[in-house]
């Protein structure tokens, strides 16, 4: 067995200012990543505290294998969805599945912190992501692919390309 403490575990994320335009969010929580600090080998595990305004992406997106679970620990959240039919508002001691394959954005627009565990199985599914951004080239919101490009084995960016022109539509340094 292995313990681990939320606080000795670094909050890794992207800079507010490498979101790309185009993106949904203003702001990205930096997400403690538990399950790599357990050594969890079948699911990922990240706790995240959004201040109000902030996610936990930086644009909706969805894992074509990976389900995922938020549980809402203090504070509340939106899930929204491209359509907006399938919005959900969550609350402390809430908790909610999304799908294989299924676009969500999980945002705080409240005026609180929110603390949130985000749960996924599989546990691998980084190269199989899309998001939805704006394309420079496209002129509208196109899926994305995403790579994490590394260097010497850390990683350095994250390079995103346009599923319809296949042109970089930005890169978010990590």
């Amino acid at each position: 067995m292995k313990r681990v403490s939320f606080d000795e575990v670094t909050p890794r994320g992207p800079a507010d200012e490498t979101i790309p335009a185009g993106a949904m969010a203003d702001s990205v929580a930096a997400a403690r990543q538990l399950g790599y600090a357990l050594d969890v080998e079948g699911f990922s595990l990240n706790y995240f505290e959004l201040a109000p305004g902030q996610s936990s992406a930086h644009s909706m997106h969805k894992h074509p294998v990976q389900e995922e679970v938020f549980v809402v620990l203090d504070g509340e959240v939106q899930v929204e969805t491209p359509s907006g039919e399938s919005d959900l508002h969550v609350e402390a001691d809430e908790a909610v599945r999304v799908p294989p394959d299924t676009f969500q954005f999980v945002v705080n627009r409240s005026d609180t912190t929110a603390s949130i565990l985000a749960l996924g199985a599989p546990r691998e599914y980084q190269d199989e992501s899309r998001y939805l951004v704006d394309c420079p080239d496209c002129g509208g919101l196109t899926e994305q692919t995403f790579d994490v490009e590394r260097e010497d084995g850390e990683s350095q960016a994250i390079l995103c390309e346009c599923s319809e022109c296949g042109g970089e539509s930005h890169r978010i340094q990590l």
